[in-house]
């Protein structure tokens, strides 16, 4: 059974819109394993074979690393991948799995994750709400 949450002050109401990132725009991460980081959108649209079970995922976001580090590691699956639209971060990804030899992250659209929680006056609770 579903419950209405009534929203805290610190809190603010979900509302999910069609975001579409451009390409060369930053991505941000919080991962468990990674912490914060920073990557560069890449495609709004690709498929990916899962190298463990050969699954093939579709209609995936795809974000390339920045030199150097690791934009995500095992432990980090879940997590959101947030551009930002003027003082917060809003989702448009959830990271699956990445690729370190090539240095790209894919993850599954905000918006198709979202649809299949498309129910009547539910409301999520962001990420945390980060301010400039």
């Amino acid at each position: 059974m579903f419950q209405k949450v009534r929203l805290g002050k610190n809190l603010i109401p979900f509302e999910q819109r069609n975001i579409i990132p451009i390409v060369g725009e930053n991505v941000h991460k919080m991962g468990a394993s990674t912490g914060l980081t920073v990557g560069t959108f890449s495609s709004p649209c690709i498929d990916f074979q899962c190298p463990t079970d050969r699954r093939i995922f579709r209609n995936c976001v795809l974000v390339k690393w920045d030199e150097g580090f690791n934009y995500a590691f095992h432990g980090d699956s879940g997590s959101l991948y947030c551009v930002r639209r003027g003082d917060t971060f809003v989702p448009i990804g959830i990271h699956r799995i990445s690729d370190s030899d090539e240095g790209f992250s894919s993850g599954c659209k905000f918006s198709d994750a979202f649809e299949i929680f498309n129910i009547d006056d539910t409301l999520f609770l962001n990420p945390p709400y980060w301010r400039a």
